[in-house]
């Protein structure tokens, strides 16, 4: 059945139409909150065996394994973000480095304090694997030093309390009384994740090469590829001149061809996503200066941005950054990245159908007509593929494509 209202007329029009609701997003796959409930779980099935020695190593082998852990436990024994990263602020700048003699854990003088968000805490556990053994030990000891921090705010006894109650109550005191808002945290940045793997999966299944190359089966597994303006080639991150993506489109020649950088915010995008939107822009005038110098070369900004959060400030996220983009994809458009990459010569479409129940006849012939190539057919939703063509679903559209 056809839907029969809506209508798209231009490119914030298209934006508000295709934007998807938190839910309709896809998580990243295996990466939920229940994951961190089940390492919780074994901490409390263990407390009662373990030494408070015992109990901090293996608190500190679960923190290194998994960081976001710190944030179910902070929650656990109910202090605030804030007051965790100012109690370790504070003590990370009296603690020595392991390795390096006269430094700190954190690198900061005492007399100084200079105040470290939590994510700085998180990064530096997240270290543990580094090739310089020294940052290696410093993620090492900032573990353990995370770990008797919580046992000292009362950790173990919350434990030997969670380790009493049924399976099914220490589910329901997590996700409803002790994390909600983090549960809810997570997940809109696993949301973020979910949609760059759905469209790493259709950009892998039109035969599309890219970097990540795993990041169809793995989206948080890969570290983002960064890119030097001078030369639009993966480099190693400089702050100061890099930028950086979450996917890069290879051409046949196998130089970077496009540029995808993620923009969801299912929730107010804050100044973060004022900041965002600028470097968008930023980005794109470098993409435009690179393409002005070249003869033989050129590359393309995209964006995955979708979500309702940016209804809480349009004029300032965006509204700027639409038009800084050469291709803009949400998850019911997904299938504009396959047009696009059909265009650059990178894969092959056949043919193309719209979901009659999302778009009303109007909306559809304003996507069919802006962004389906000449040479690409247009087809009923319900006509089945040819006998060497397979069908790709892309969002809300059906892709035709060889077999072969």
């Amino acid at each position: 059945m056809r839907k029969e209202y809506g209508r798209i007329n231009n490119l914030s029009e298209e934006f508000w139409y295709h934007v998807a609701q938190q839910n309709e997003l896809p998580l990243a796959v295996n990466q939920t909150a229940d994951q961190e409930i089940g390492t919780l779980n074994i901490l409390a099935d263990s407390v009662k065996t373990k030494t408070v020695d015992e109990l901090a190593d293996q608190l500190a082998s679960e923190i290194i394994r998994d960081s976001r852990l710190v944030e179910l436990l902070r929650t656990l024994i109910s202090v605030s973000d804030k007051r965790l990263y100012l109690d370790l602020s504070y003590q990370f700048s009296r603690l020595p480095h392991p390795k390096i003699p006269g430094k700190t854990l954190c690198g900061c003088a005492p007399e100084a304090l200079t105040r470290h968000s939590t994510s700085f805490f998180l990064n530096q556990i997240k270290k543990s694997q580094h090739r310089d053994e020294n940052i290696r030990a410093a993620a090492q000891a900032s573990a353990e030093a995370v770990a008797k921090y919580f046992l000292e705010k009362g950790l173990a006894s919350m434990l030997q309390f969670y380790s009493g109650l049924t399976e099914k109550d220490r589910d329901l005191l997590v996700r409803h009384l002790i994390m909600p808002g983090e549960i809810q945290q997570a997940e809109a940045k696993l949301r973020g994740h979910g949609i760059e793997q759905s469209l790493a999966m259709l950009l892998k299944a039109i035969g599309c090469q890219m970097i990540p190359e795993g990041k169809s089966e793995n989206p948080m597994g890969s570290h983002d590829p960064n890119i030097d303006p001078e030369t639009m080639q993966i480099n190693e991150r400089n702050p100061e001149t890099t930028f950086s993506t979450d996917l890069v489109l290879l051409g046949e020649n196998g130089l970077p061809r496009a540029f995808v950088v993620g923009l969801i915010h299912t929730s107010d995008p804050g100044q973060f996503g004022v900041d965002k939107s600028s470097t968008v822009v930023t980005i794109r005038r470098q993409v435009e200066a690179f393409n002005a110098s070249q003869q033989q070369r050129s590359v393309e900004l995209w964006g995955l941005v979708d979500g309702v959060g940016y209804s809480e400030n349009k004029t300032g996220t965006i509204d700027k950054m639409m038009p800084a983009l050469h291709c803009m994809v949400q998850n019911h458009s997904l299938y504009k990245a396959a047009l696009r990459a059909h265009s650059l010569g990178l894969t092959e479409i056949r043919g193309i159908a719209l979901d009659p129940e999302f778009y009303s006849a109007q909306a559809m012939d304003y996507m069919l007509r802006s962004y389906v190539p000449q040479d690409v057919k247009t087809i009923d939703w319900s006509s089945a593929a040819a006998d060497d063509e397979v069908v790709v679903m892309a969002g809300r559209a059906k892709l035709l494509v060889s077999a072969s």
